[in-house]
């Protein structure tokens, strides 16, 4: 049967008025649609074994809302669901699906608005059921490149000077003829800031436009964000003087006095990762699926503050933690019976645990490895260099949301990062199972 692989995308931008994600700040829902939202997909079958890529712009997805569309792509193309990969792209100008806008103008509203995930369930099924019936056989490569622009600042950090590789995975038909790109950065989707209320596919919108206005609408384009949970896009000059901008890390934040990014730079940024990938892709050269695994694992971890220093301000955490945790149980209580909550919890012996799933979809000498949560770069850096594959690929907010997810040493630093996770503890956990899941294979 060899193998096989098929591609769809479907418009899933909702209508005017739906509440916006991404900023505590934003204020008003969405006033019209700059540009439409995706959902591209990315179907595999090797001698009758398949697996399914799902890659939409919003923001992310709740584990339990992953699960219920598994099943129901489960029943109309009979995929497994342990093979169903689904990812967001933390797009900040999409629908909100955690719960970050109004009325309590901050993360975790107490009810969602539960026609988003209906609606965007019935799209992701179709997109599921077309890429299946898409498929052809095909042939397959990759390869990266460093991408020495300066399209990314480390938000935190930004005399690391952070830099990330394009990646791209090409699958051609059996004559040589492309049929679809996987593409992979790490960069935030915040070029467009709190104050913008049209949706808008963002950079990656942008990415896919200069792709296909140069191969054709025969070539299908899937984007797969990488590792960015510190990183943001650079909106200033492209040789910005990074000393200066540690100086004042304030303008790297949104909010008053921030820098704001616009539609120019959104395209500035997209179009330059298309051609790094267009020039990649000239270079590569098809060969034949001989190695095709899809695995995945779930973890189940306890919620509590798991890191202890002798100190006063690290007491001072534990006390924050501990009343975050109160707040965000009694919210997930209160909210228990509506769309499930954006970050999952689960109740044993009267105790709350997390569960995370860790994915591993591994194409010959190709890994593309799924983490479900914000992945700090530090992490994604680990992760590429303790791994036996030489083609790995990160994709973060995938298959689940669970915050960010930081080293320890962020932690004690500070920052608002660290209010956003339950657990100081899990990145390195997470990302620690990820690196053996890609070793096993």
């Amino acid at each position: 049967m060899g193998f096989k692989v098929g591609f769809s995308k479907i418009v899933i931008t909702p209508k005017i008025g739906t509440p916006m994600g991404g900023y505590g700040a934003r204020i008003g829902n969405s006033s019209g649609i700059h540009d439409d939202l995706f959902a591209r997909s990315v179907y595999f079958n090797h001698n009758g074994e398949e697996s399914l890529i799902i890659s939409a712009d919003v923001l992310s997805f709740p584990l339990e809302v992953v699960k219920f569309y598994r099943k129901l792509i489960n029943q109309k193309t009979g995929i497994k669901k342990p093979r169903i990969f689904i990812c967001a792209l933390h797009n900040h100008s999409g629908p909100d699906t955690i719960g970050i806008t109004l009325p309590t103008r901050g993360f975790f509203r107490l009810k969602f608005a539960k026609q988003i995930f209906i609606d965007l369930g019935r799209k992701i099924i179709k997109v599921a059921q077309q890429a299946k019936k898409n498929s052809r056989e095909a042939i397959i490569g990759a390869d990266k490149k460093l991408m020495e622009k300066r399209l990314i600042i480390n938000r935190r950090e930004p005399l690391k000077d952070s830099k990330y590789e394009v990646g791209i995975i090409q699958f051609s038909d059996l004559q040589g003829d492309l049929i679809g790109i996987i593409i992979n950065y790490a960069c935030h989707g915040t070029v467009l800031p709190s104050d913008n209320t049209l949706f808008t596919a963002e950079y990656p919108g942008y990415l896919v436009k200069r792709i296909t206005a140069r191969l054709g609408d025969n070539v299908h384009i899937v984007y797969l964000n990488g590792p960015n949970g510190d990183i943001n896009p650079n909106l200033f000059d492209f040789d910005v003087d990074l000393k200066e901008l540690d100086a004042k890390k304030e303008l790297l934040y949104d909010g008053p006095g921030h820098a704001k990014g616009n539609f120019k730079r959104a395209r500035e940024i997209g179009f330059a990762i298309a051609d790094m990938a267009l020039e990649i892709s000239k270079k590569i050269k098809n060969e034949p699926v001989t190695d095709f695994k899809h695995t995945s694992k779930s973890y189940i971890f306890p919620m509590k503050n798991l890191i202890y220093e002798n100190s006063v301000r690290m007491y001072l955490k534990h006390i924050l933690y501990k009343l975050k945790l109160s707040i965000l149980w009694g919210l997930w209580r209160l909210n228990k019976t509506e769309i499930p909550y954006p970050i999952d919890f689960i109740k044993k012996d009267g105790k709350y645990f997390q569960e995370a799933e860790i994915h591993a979809i591994k194409i010959n000498d190709i890994v593309i490895v799924g983490i479900p949560g914000e992945v700090f770069s530090e992490l994604g850096a680990r992760v590429l260099k303790k791994s036996s594959v030489p083609k790995t690929f990160i994709v973060e907010l995938a298959n689940g949301y669970l915050g960010y997810l930081f080293p320890f040493q962020d932690f004690r630093k500070g920052g608002y990062e660290m209010f956003l996770s339950v657990n100081p503890a899990e990145g390195t956990y997470l990302t620690n199972k990820a690196i053996n899941l890609v070793n096993a294979l």
